[in-house]
This record gives structure tokens, C-alpha cells and sequence, in this order.
């Protein structure tokens, strides 16, 4: 059943994108007159209504209503409802959908155009003026030469520091990457000053390509992989644990874990355990810009989250069980563990010990340490970043 699917969803793709390019090639050829201020927008692949795109897609709706703006969606997402409420869509993909992105005046992806928008060459989008608003802080991870970015118009950067990460990263010209701070810190900014102790701990693990290759559809050997991984090991033992169970009843603290989208497949198979009800696996369909905003602590590894909670200056705890592993894969643009903006911990009990100093009052304060690396990759903090990539993108459109 699944192969068919894939088998239909295959060959519509491709009728869809000859189809598209045949039609827009006709338009050129023949001069025939386009709406002259459509944006399309998108992101998370097409399959949430999230993250930078989300924040930037609200702010021009509600700041430029001359501007005709589409956000593009996968037609099985979750968010197609949310996504519909906000504004008109666009189903990726599409033929309709690959013609309003292969004739628009500006595209907006959050990660890349051909992953958000439309799987095709970079010079499809020639005449269009291209941003990538980027997903999060570059720093734990350092990232290869990634080539489509190349042909970008604009980078999102948070800082003059994570502007030369990128500048070398994207092997892109530096003037392309523009230092506006992220869309979705400036939601981070406008709820953060009503901040009230929730009693919520936000556990938030990064992705682990190396756990596992097919994370679409994986066969039997994938999840006997995964049950066996020191990731899977290590978090099941940290949740089951009868000290982290005590901790949370005494302090009456819920512990809430999100776990990487592309993980989910092996989540509801694995993650079942008998854990109390004040420990919750969250849904891959929750807001972590919500869920950042309602806790209190968090706790993740090398995820970009943590520069997230910096900006809130709430207190993270790095749970690395698994550091020489992920040395193998990635280097960092700073030093782990002396950078790192909390206390770092190589095992569960460790985990359990640390969180219990930071509820009792009891660590040592990490507030040198965030306001240097706040300093260094987060420039501004006034709520304007989606000001400030609007102002730039509508002066070089010109």
C-alpha cells in the first residue's frame, strides 16, 4: 500500500513539474502579464505551519496587505488548517503550486528553496528574489559548503560573528548575508516579559543521522538498530528513573520531551514506557516556540534550541551522553564543553544530580557565560528582526 502511494505521489510530482516549466516557459515566450507582487513562503519541508517562516508570514500579512502572500504546504501536513487560517495556500508540489513559485517576485523558504518550495535547479528561480531565513543559530554544528545557497539573495544571520560563520559556511558572498536576527525570536520577545513559573522542564534531543538512514519508511533491521542505540538506551533509562520520578513529585515539576520530527516513526514504537503521568512525550505537531515559552528549564545536547532559551536567559542544561560520537560527524564553530552556557553532563545520574541543583538553587550561576555568548551571536533584542528583513528585502527588490 505504501509503495503505491509513493509510486502515485511520484509520478504526479513529475507530470506536475514538466507540466509547470512548460507553461511558465509559455508565459515568457509569449509576454503574457503575471501578477506582478506575488511571494510565495514556506518551510519544515512543507509539512508545518512553524519556525521563521511562520513568524515573517504573520508580519507581512498583517504589516503589508498589498503584498499577495502564499504560503506553501504539503497536502498530507497537519497544519494545512492553521496554514488556511492565516492567509490563502498553496499545495507543494502542486501544478498550480509550481507555477506560482516558478513566476513569483519573491520566494522565502526556511531552510532551502528546493526542500520548501519546489525540488528544482536554483537557475528556475532566477528572477525571483531568493531568502533563506535560516533555521537556527550556527555554532554547535558546523555545516559543509551547502551549493544552492550560493544563488540565495539573502541570508537571515543573528549576529556580525554568525554572519562570518555563514559567509564561509555558504562559500556565499558576504554582502548576501544580512544581520536581521531570526522572525520567531521577536514572538520570543513580545511573551517573554509575561513570563510566570510554569513548573515545566522542556527536554528537547537533536537528530542523530548516524542512528539510522531510512527514517521514511525503515525496515525491520532500522528499528532493532534504534532499540539498540545509546540514544534510545540512555533516554529511556533517564526517563524510567527513579530518582528523576522522585525529583519531579517533590518539586511537582512536569518534564515535557520533543523529540526530532524525524524521529517520530521510531517514538511510538519504542517511547511507551510505564512513565509517570508528570513526564510527556509531546506530539511532532507541538509549537516548540510555545513550549519553550511555558517552561521553565530546559534540557537538550547540541540542538540550536538552546540559543533560543538564551535569549529568553532562562537556564539549559546540556545532556551529552553521546559527545565522542557526535565528533565523528561534526565539528563546532566553539569549544565544548568550556563554551557552553550551563552545566554539561555525560550520563543520566549526572543529568538527575544537575537538574536537582538547578531546582534547589544550588548551581553555579552560568550568567558570565550567557552574556558573552548572547553578545557574540544574538545582535539584537529589541522585537524588529521581521522589520528589519522586510525593509531590506523590499529595498534590493526595487
Amino acid at each position: 500500500m505504501r509503495y503505491f502511494r509513493f509510486l502515485k505521489d511520484t509520478t504526479l510530482y513529475f507530470v506536475n513539474y514538466i507540466l509547470s516549466i512548460a507553461i511558465v516557459s509559455a508565459f515568457k515566450l509569449f509576454k503574457i502579464k503575471w501578477k506582478n507582487n506575488i511571494w510565495v513562503i514556506g518551510g519544515n519541508g512543507g509539512h508545518y505551519y512553524s519556525d521563521n517562516s511562520a513568524e515573517l508570514h504573520n508580519y507581512i500579512l498583517e504589516k503589508y496587505p498589498e503584498i499577495e502572500v502564499y504560503w506553501i504546504i504539503d497536502k498530507r501536513s497537519p497544519d494545512i488548517f492553521k496554514a488556511k487560517s492565516k492567509g490563502p495556500i498553496l499545495f507543494k508540489h502542486s501544478l498550480k503550486g509550481n507555477i506560482f513559485v516558478l513566476l513569483a517576485k519573491v520566494l522565502i523558504c526556511n531552510h532551502s528553496i528546493r526542500g520548501d518550495l519546489f525540488r528544482g535547479n536554483m537557475k528556475l528561480f532566477k528572477n525571483s528574489f531568493t531568502i533563506s531565513l535560516c533555521h537556527g543559530i550556527t555554532a554547535f554544528k558546523a555545516k559543509k559548503t551547502f551549493i544552492n545557497t550560493r544563488k540565495l539573495d539573502m541570508l537571515v544571520a543573528t549576529s556580525e560573528y554568525e554572519k562570518e560563520i555563514k559567509s564561509e559556511w555558504m562559500d556565499n558572498k558576504e554582502e548576501r548575508v544580512v544581520v536581521t536576527g531570526f522572525p520567531r525570536y521577536d514572538k520570543l520577545f513580545r511573551h517573554r516579559k509575561k513570563y510566570i513559573e510554569s513548573k515545566n522542564i522542556f527536554y528537547m534531543p537533536t537528530w542523530r543521522p548516524w542512528i539510522v538512514k531510512k527514517w521514511l519508511d525503515p525496515s525491520e533491521k532500522d528499528f532493532q538498530r534504534f532499540r539498540e542505540s545509546t540514544f534510545f538506551v540512555e533516554i529511556d533509562k533517564f526517563l524510567s528513573d527513579v530518582e528523576l520520578n522522585n525529583l519531579l513529585k517533590e518539586s511537582r515539576y512536569n518534564l515535557n520531551i520533543f523529540f526530532h520530527k524525524n524521529l517520530h516513526v521510531f517514538i511510538d514504537e519504542f517511547f511507551k514506557g510505564s512513565y509517570p503521568s508528570n513526564i510527556k512525550i509531546l506530539a511532532k505537531e507541538r509549537d516548540v516556540q510555545e513550549e519553550l515559552l511555558r517552561s521553565d528549564l530546559l534540557i537538550t545536547d547540541y540542538s540550536s534550541v538552546a540559543w533560543d532559551f538564551l535569549y529568553l536567559d532562562r537556564p539549559v542544561l546540556f545532556y551529552q551522553f553521546d559527545y565522542k560520537t557526535y565528533k565523528k560527524y561534526h565539528s563546532s564553530y566553539i569549544k565544548m564543553p568550556e563554551d557552553l552556557f550551563g552545566p554539561v553532563t555525560s550520563n543520566y545520574k549526572e543529568t538527575i544530580k544537575q537538574l536537582q541543583n538547578i531546582i534547589d538553587g544550588k548551581q553555579q550561576s552560568y550568567q558570565y557565560k550567557r552574556n558573552k555568548m548572547k553578545n557574540k551571536f544574538i545582535k539584537y533584542d529589541d522585537g524588529k528582526n521581521c522589520e528589519r528583513i522586510m525593509r531590506y528585502i523590499i529595498a534590493n527588490i526595487k
